[in-house]
């Protein structure tokens, strides 16, 4: 998800979380309200982002401050952390355990390793899965831009999720759901978890010009299009570790095997590669339409075919440019909100602790350099 389509809804006021109602829980009493729950995992999901992109973008000491002052103003204007505990369901409290173990390592400037990230993948993919089965056109009688609007409120049997979509009147999400007002109203609500109402809006449309302010033009630049990445694809102690690159190693190395692939075997490899990009795709966007998926298919079929047509010499010289074309990348975000991007992810509530963080490995980077000039 990116962040946009937010200046023109300036009469909307946010959902009031506390008065939602739980999903259904036939067996254990009352959980977590449902749209408190997908605002939790919502939450998380920025603040890991929040803490890439503030380590990432290599920000000096004054800067640091200066935006540390930011967050805290915002946190007292009254853009607050949901600060929402359990019980959740089973499924949301999978994932919410690997996005705080997540974030745990990321504010210790850890390694995030193979054996966390695959368990991110799988935590992702029940995410998908529960998100996409409970997505609906938009539910008339449901508060305009809240959670339950699009996702819809769940019987919980044993702690554990399931949706009746047999049910009469069911209607999944399809072509209808994803018209420009339905994608408007999507873009809204990711972000009103958050921000709440126009009062919060507009006061990180305000914050962005004084982000802008601080930060070079190069790093304008990188936060402006930054869009939510839970795992950097660098070691963290790369100042270039926000997630922009353009080609990642797995897009390399799965085309290597494409061009590769023997012709007698191709037709199945070629399917079972597609499935598999199709399921990292829902991982990332669990709204994405099956017609959409499909040309999606079709067109990284074609690249497929394109690397397997070129000759060894020609495909080391064009693999790079191809990879690229096989991106799960979210939209790129406008220009003309970048800078309230910016400012989003900069200064979410919560910043302030991540940039004392930050200020305290600047000083000691700096000692570290000071006490070997002098040895």
């Amino acid at each position: 998800m990116f962040v946009a389509v937010v200046f023109i809804m300036f009469g909307y006021i946010g959902p009031d979380i506390s008065a939602q109602n739980a999903g259904t829980d036939i067996t254990r009493g009352r959980l977590v309200p449902w749209d408190a729950q997908l605002c939790e995992l919502g939450y998380r999901l920025y603040r890991n982002s929040s803490i890439n992109v503030i380590y990432g973008v290599n920000l000096n000491r004054e800067q640091a401050v200066r935006l540390r002052e930011l967050s805290k103003e915002v946190e007292f204007k009254g853009i607050k952390k949901p600060g929402i505990t359990g019980p959740f369901a089973f499924e949301v409290e999978q994932v919410r355990k690997i996005f705080m173990q997540i974030e745990k390592s990321l504010l210790q400037r850890k390694e995030i390793t193979e054996e966390l990230t695959n368990r991110l993948i799988k935590a992702r993919t029940i995410e998908s899965k529960f998100l996409r089965t409970g997505l609906t056109t938009p539910i008339d009688v449901e508060k305009y831009a809240s959670c339950r609007r699009c996702h819809a409120k769940p019987e919980i049997s044993n702690g554990r999720i399931s949706y009746n979509t047999n049910a009469q009147g069911w209607k999944t999400m399809g072509k209808k759901a994803k018209s420009r007002a339905v994608k408007k109203e999507m873009a809204i609500s990711h972000l009103a978890m958050i921000l709440r109402g126009r009062e919060g809006f507009a006061l990180i449309k305000e914050m962005g010009k004084k982000v802008a302010y601080i930060l070079t033009d190069n790093q304008k630049e990188v936060v402006g299009k930054f869009s939510c990445c839970l795992v950097p694809p660098k070691s963290l102690s790369d100042p270039v570790r926000v997630g922009q690159a353009d080609v990642a190693d797995w897009q390399i190395e799965m085309l290597e095997k494409v061009h590769k692939c023997p012709d007698a075997y191709w037709t199945k490899a070629k399917y079972r590669t597609l499935d598999r990009i199709e399921k990292a795709t829902l991982v990332k966007d669990p709204g994405m339409t099956e017609i959409k998926l499909q040309k999606e298919r079709e067109r990284i079929g074609k690249i497929f075919d394109k690397a397997r047509s070129l000759s060894d010499v020609d495909f080391e010289m064009e693999k790079e440019n191809l990879a690229s074309q096989i991106n799960l990348t979210a939209p790129e975000t406008p220009e003309r909100l970048r800078d309230f991007n910016s400012a989003f992810f900069l200064l979410l509530p919560g910043s302030a602790e991540v940039y004392d963080r930050l200020i305290e490995y600047i000083d000691s980077q700096k000692s570290l350099e000071e006490e070997n000039i002098n040895s």
